[in-house]
């Protein structure tokens, strides 16, 4: 390795005006058409952020940690099912986009309570259960 650069050195001391003559093409002799052109800066558009790619693992991130959360919870117990509470939604009838009547059922009563955009009323109760409704015919 040191025997070419050595060999180098010593001919750019011994012809200097030749090691510079060298490195610099002569384009004196040559058309203007066979001149290569100037090459312009081009944008690489490889590099950068692929939209695509971090979509795609912003999506995976997100189903593991989805999934893996409610492994947790249902192993941890957090997941509680409700199952024959004392507590019974028997009807429910909208009327309008922010009132509604609710016909509950709680410990052996049942409760007629009505909703609006400022919380819950109670309007009648009746202890026992209630008849079932007659069919229109």
């Amino acid at each position: 390795m040191m025997f070419p650069r050595l060999v180098l050195v010593l001919w750019l001391f011994a012809f200097p005006q030749h090691a510079i003559l060298a490195a610099v093409p002569d384009f004196s002799s040559a058309p203007i058409s066979s001149i290569p052109p100037i090459p312009y800066k081009q944008e690489d558009t490889t590099k950068g952020l692929d939209v695509r790619r971090l979509a795609a693992g912003a999506l995976l991130c997100g189903l593991t940690l989805t999934a893996a959360l409610y492994f947790l919870r249902k192993r941890l117990g957090l997941l509680k099912e409700t199952r024959g509470g004392h507590l019974k939604i028997l009807e429910t009838q909208r009327l309008g986009p922010k009132s509604a009547l609710h016909v509950i059922q709680f410990a052996g009563t049942v409760y007629l309570l009505a909703q609006n955009e400022h919380g819950f009323s109670k309007i009648a109760s009746t202890f026992g259960q209630l008849d079932e409704p007659e069919e229109k015919s």
